[in-house]
């Protein structure tokens, strides 16, 4: 029998796969111990499993050539992937991700190997996002999540370079004020209800 992760990673690459391709009027696909592989119109794509079902590595063809190739890495005899590396013609992207799963760093490679741009996520115990921090160049762009006791979303904020530009702060899911900063200092407030604006109370 094949790990119950492998099931569900097919299962989910199926539907991502397909979702993503045209229109095909002639279509294969087959799952075997050691690999699986589609086919329809547009190309062909591979994945490959090692000895304990794990996909270790997915090629894409078109016109008879790779035109994308993804590798996963695992630490040990883990069914967690601990890293991916998809590689195309514009470039590349490295995901790594933590011991449950969540990712928790994105880098971008152009075709040259120079890095693009990386992301940086953090998670609080409970797996929810609470920090995210983008660099792209000069700029780095930083993200924050803050939750209450019960989980609900109390507020979020936007950073540019180490400087605020943007708050928001939920007093319940519906509702919520929206702040825009200039040079850190507040420039204008706008309170939402159900999504619309709304007077201050």
């Amino acid at each position: 029998m094949n790990p119950p992760y492998r099931s569900l990673h097919v299962a989910l690459l199926f539907s991502g796969f397909f979702a993503a391709l045209p229109a095909a009027e002639n279509a294969y696909s087959r799952i075997g111990q050691d690999s699986m592989t589609v086919i329809d119109d547009t190309g062909w794509y591979l994945e490959e499993y090692d000895g304990l079902g794990r996909p270790f590595r997915g090629s894409r063809w078109e016109n008879g050539e790779i035109v994308s190739r993804t590798d996963w890495t695992y630490p040990g005899d883990s069914a967690q992937c601990e890293t991916s590396v998809t590689t195309g013609p514009s470039g590349s992207e490295e995901t790594a991700y933590d011991s449950r799963g969540s990712e928790i760093r994105v880098t971008r490679k152009d075709e040259g190997g120079n890095v693009v741009s990386q992301t940086d996520r953090h998670w609080d115990e409970e797996r929810r996002e609470i920090a995210r921090e983008t660099r792209t160049g000069k700029t780095t762009t930083r993200e924050e999540w803050q939750y209450a006791d019960d989980g609900a979303l109390t507020a979020r904020k936007l950073y540019k370079n180490g400087v605020c530009v943007f708050t928001a702060d939920y007093e319940t899911e519906t509702v919520w004020t929206e702040t825009v900063y200039s040079d850190g200092s507040p420039l204008h407030s706008q309170r939402f209800v159900d999504g619309k604006k709304a007077a201050k109370p």
